[in-house]
């Protein structure tokens, strides 16, 4: 059987959707997509929430609480927004890895699903975005086909914390101030302290 992006139309058509998109559009447009679904789900929670506490349905009024809580998460991180985003990382710092995120959007969704009508749009739309998230991957790699090198494999790397950049942004400060030095053909060289120098960082 031959290959579907074989035929003339099909090959046509990707090679339009490839010069249409780059790989940095795409990952700027997930980014965004995230945050509009937190936001999303962050405002509908609260009226699933008034809903339920109206006709009294306490459990359902709980979950609107936890679906509330789930879409300001999703927003925080991709956001980088304090307190939220550092505590997740320190203390789940799975939802910071694309597998994570792909997780935490397909829980909200399936959670939204519990509230019927009052919620569809959400649900439908968050459930979506996470069938988006997983196959990312993938896409990318389609989009960045005929890239060179900008934004191939391994272009979209996981978010990172300020925190982390900064600390890994005056580690390679302090070793080039202390003048750390590396031999071509032989081991490390010790590092050469002046004592009554200051060091220089970037």
């Amino acid at each position: 059987e031959e290959d579907l992006f074989e035929e003339p139309f099909w090959a046509d058509f990707a090679g339009k959707v490839q010069h249409a998109v780059d790989g940095g559009t795409l990952i700027r447009a997930r980014r965004w997509g995230n945050i509009a679904n937190g936001v999303l789900l962050g405002t509908t929670g609260p009226v699933a929430l008034i809903i339920s506490a109206i006709g009294l349905r306490l459990p359902q009024a709980l979950l609107a609480g936890y679906l509330t809580a789930l879409g300001g998460v999703i927003a925080a991180l991709e956001l980088d927004y304090a307190p939220v985003a550092p505590w997740v990382a320190e203390n789940l710092s799975f939802l910071y890895t694309q597998p994570g995120r792909t997780a935490l959007l397909a829980v909200s969704g399936g959670l939204a699903w519990a509230f019927g009508r009052t919620v569809a749009l959400a649900a439908l739309l968050t459930c979506g975005n996470a069938l988006f998230n997983g196959y990312f991957h993938k896409i990318l790699r389609f989009i960045s086909a005929d890239e060179e090198g900008e934004f191939g494999e391994g272009a979209e790397s996981e978010h990172i914390p300020a925190g982390l950049e900064a600390a890994a942004e005056f580690a390679a400060g302090l070793a080039e101030g202390f003048g750390e030095e590396t031999a071509v053909d032989g081991p490390p060289v010790r590092p050469t302290v002046n004592v009554g120098a200051r060091p220089q960082f970037r």
